[in-house]
């Protein structure tokens, strides 16, 4: 029976496959990059003038007061290899997550960001024999999204190296890509059905 229907089989799967993949993409960017969107980059003047509690996203360097972590790094994410036999390729597993304080250099003045946020798109790697440490050094470009503190600092969500638009813009063609490969994939699975319904006819 399989046998028999196998193209229908194979056509299934790269339907689903392209319409789970359209779904996830949609998904992210709607949780991730549609908030970044909406906030445009501000200055320090305007997040000290902001309520607590509002969201905000700013754009700026690391300060080269912040303290050092682990050698260079003042904020990082540090993955250990494990491997579970000899000829396996090692995988990298998150043990440990550094996020201090900050301060970030914002034009002239500077802006506080409380610890405890994620890191993503990390700018600095260090590698060593069994640990792989990623994360951000002092002067590093930076923007931060979360929320402005009753301290008048941020409460951040999420430290991303680089800035704002060029994340984005990278972020959109990744998205743009991906749904290309999923309508393709489900145009190659209703080709597939096609085919089969064809050969079906013919074999009758």
């Amino acid at each position: 029976m399989l046998k028999k229907y196998k193209l229908v089989f194979l056509g299934l799967l790269a339907m689903g496959y392209g319409v789970v993949k359209i779904w996830l993409l949609s998904s992210y960017s709607g949780k991730v990059l549609d908030p970044i969107r909406q906030l445009e980059p501000q200055t320090a003047a305007q997040v000290r003038q902001r309520p607590a509690g509002t969201p905000v996203l700013v754009e700026g360097r690391i300060s080269k007061v912040t303290p050092q972590r682990y050698g260079t790094l003042v904020a990082y994410v540090r993955s250990t290899a494990e491997r579970y036999s000899k000829d396996q390729e090692p995988i990298w597993l998150e043990d440990d997550w550094v996020a201090p304080a900050l301060l970030l250099e914002v034009g002239a003045e500077t802006v506080p960001v409380e610890p405890g946020y994620a890191l993503r798109h990390t700018t600095v790697q260090k590698l060593t024999k069994r640990n792989n440490y990623s994360g951000f050094d002092r002067g590093s470009t930076v923007f931060v999204v979360g929320t402005v503190s009753r301290a008048g600092a941020i409460k951040a969500e999420t430290v991303y190296g680089g800035k704002r638009d060029a994340y984005l813009f990278r972020q959109s063609g990744e998205k743009w890509v991906g749904y290309a490969v999923g309508l393709f994939t489900i145009v190659l699975g209703l080709g597939l059905i096609g085919v089969e319904v064809v050969l079906g006819r013919n074999r009758r």
